[in-house]
């Protein structure tokens, strides 16, 4: 470690080892405020551009398409970590300044695609810095975890969208990016020295068959989660400030449930990950049918609580039922299957919002959740139950 790195992490307060970890922090913060904050922006920013509600869940579709282009094409390759991660910083604000003075829907898309690019690029680099040194899986267990706790800063987003406007809460976004990248610049340059991964080295039964529970998993997760903001604003009766406060309650919960999946063994995650879903199910049931705000609040916490405790148990059985080849290519697989669910349940939200409204919302993510659980009971049933920890040094 050079005397620069060293230096860097004395100003951080932090142990040596640990200093590369703040700039991949800062990296996650800015990247979970930019995804979450899609709910808040949806009904404000379709109604701007004259669309319907329901093409207002293209945004994080587009958004999540340049993410995983970026973040398979530069996860299975040996990279330059800081520059990726400066890189794609700077990237984001620049893409959320864009998407702010966008003339019209398309050119916002294309902004936001350009913004989900810079996010799989820098959680790329993010990913190749937290891998390096010794305590990796507490330090991916940490990476996870903040991203439910920078959703706290969801009812400022919130405040900011009702008082001044979608365009006003973009801008600070970048100047979000920009602060995580003034955190970044000081840290040296790293390189992996890992060979271009082949994705088909990693799978094997198991594997598959969890990667197609997870992704229908976030399917049926993301069908109610892009329309939230049009709940508050909608039936509810609230505005853009009560949708930044569910989001924000939302991470608390979730920030509790990654911290207490993260060191479950094996047996406890197998039978956490069913009834996780269960709680998924029923709670996305709940949520589309409140219409006071008490109860729109409890529902979404406790939807985000057991989502996010899905979240992390999906991750850790997946890792464990890939061929250990690439630690980095573990982190990049676990992860990619949740965001193409995630893309697959916008596309579906959008259809089944203008067909069914909330109702058909809630129903079709119910019906995805025993779909996950079946896969999910499948690929793990025959596992041999050794306890093991997520957490564990």
């Amino acid at each position: 470690m050079n005397t620069l790195h060293r230096r860097y992490a004395e100003r951080m307060s932090l142990p040596t080892r640990s200093a590369s970890l703040v700039p991949a922090l800062a990296a996650y913060g800015a990247l979970t405020l930019t995804f979450d904050i899609v709910p808040i922006l949806v009904p404000s920013t379709a109604e701007y551009y004259g669309v319907a509600l329901s093409s207002g869940a293209w945004i994080y579709v587009m958004t999540d398409f340049g993410f995983g282009i970026a973040a398979f094409w530069y996860g299975i390759r040996s990279i330059r970590r800081r520059r990726l991660l400066l890189l794609g910083l700077g990237g984001l604000a620049i893409a959320n300044l864009a998407a702010a003075g966008a003339p019209d829907f398309l050119t916002h898309l294309g902004a936001r695609t350009l913004a989900g690019y810079a996010m799989g690029a820098m959680v790329a680099g993010a990913m190749g810095l937290v891998v390096d040194g010794a305590n990796i899986p507490r330090r991916v267990g940490t990476l996870t975890a903040v991203m439910p706790a920078a959703s706290v800063l969801m009812p400022v987003a919130g405040w900011v969208t009702a008082a001044h406007g979608w365009r006003t809460t973009l801008v600070s976004l970048a100047v979000i990016a920009l602060a995580a990248l003034f955190v970044a610049f000081p840290m040296p340059e790293q390189t992996s020295q890992e060979e271009r991964i082949h994705p088909t080295r990693l799978f094997n039964r198991s594997a598959t068959i969890g990667i197609a529970s997870g992704v229908f998993w976030a399917l049926g997760s993301m069908v109610p989660w892009v329309f939230v903001g049009a709940l508050a604003e909608g039936p509810v009766g609230g505005d853009a400030t009560l949708s930044g406060l569910a989001l924000g309650v939302s991470g608390l919960a979730g920030f509790a449930a990654a911290l207490a999946a993260r060191r479950l063994t094996f047996h406890n995650r197998t039978v956490g990950l069913q009834w996780g879903l269960v709680a998924c199910g029923l709670s996305v049931l709940w949520l589309v049918a409140t219409r006071d705000v008490p109860g729109f609040l409890l529902a979404i916490a406790a939807w985000a609580f057991s989502h996010w405790f899905v979240f992390v148990v999906y991750q850790g059985l997946f890792s464990e039922s890939v061929a250990v080849e690439s630690q980095r290519g573990i982190l990049t697989f676990a992860a990619l299957p949740l965001q193409v669910g995630y893309g697959l349940g916008a596309v579906v939200a959008s259809f089944v919002f203008q067909a069914w409204s909330f109702t058909g919302l809630g129903w079709v993510s119910a019906g995805l959740m025993v779909v996950s659980m079946g896969g999910a009971w499948w690929a793990w049933r025959d596992r041999s139950a050794v306890p093991t920890e997520i957490g564990s040094t």
